[in-house]
């Protein structure tokens, strides 16, 4: 049997802050930001449709780092732990060996509700995996992204 957890008790997950570190390093650390326009964007970068619908929006991953196989997902919440872990099915929707400031990442996607449906992975210049989902505030429509701990 399968476990759904209720939008509730994902709700309870994200208040208690334990699982999720909805940090400034995890952003910092990929450079991420929604970007209106990308023909603002000046040099080369890459772009990938992951969802193209009217409710889309760009989002650029910039790090001022070099991480490496840095990996977009398509996330399914699968359970919650006891302890406020989530647990979520990952699906590879793009993946680079490695990503500059040089050559930026743009990836076009849609958040729907308060589970996040996209992720990124990706190892920093130690080795260090790191595991994010990516979501859009619902206090001030800012782009968040959560390491999983």
């Amino acid at each position: 049997m399968r476990f759904v957890p209720s939008i509730f008790a994902l709700g309870l997950m994200l208040a208690s802050g334990a699982s999720l570190a909805g940090d400034g390093q995890a952003l910092a650390q990929t450079g991420a930001a929604f970007v209106k326009d990308v023909s603002s964007l000046s040099g080369g970068f890459e772009m990938v449709n992951a969802n193209n619908d009217e409710y889309s929006v760009n989002v650029i991953f910039s790090p001022k780092e070099k991480l490496y196989d840095f990996a977009v997902l398509q996330l399914s919440l699968l359970s919650v732990s006891d302890d406020g872990v989530p647990s979520f099915d990952r699906k590879v929707v793009h993946q680079v060996s490695e990503l500059t400031s040089a050559k930026p990442l743009v990836v076009r996607l849609t958040f729907m509700g308060s589970i996040p449906n996209y992720g990124v992975s990706y190892r920093d210049s130690d080795g260090k995996t790191h595991f994010c989902t990516l979501s859009e505030s619902g206090f001030d429509g800012s782009l968040e992204v959560s390491e999983i701990r």
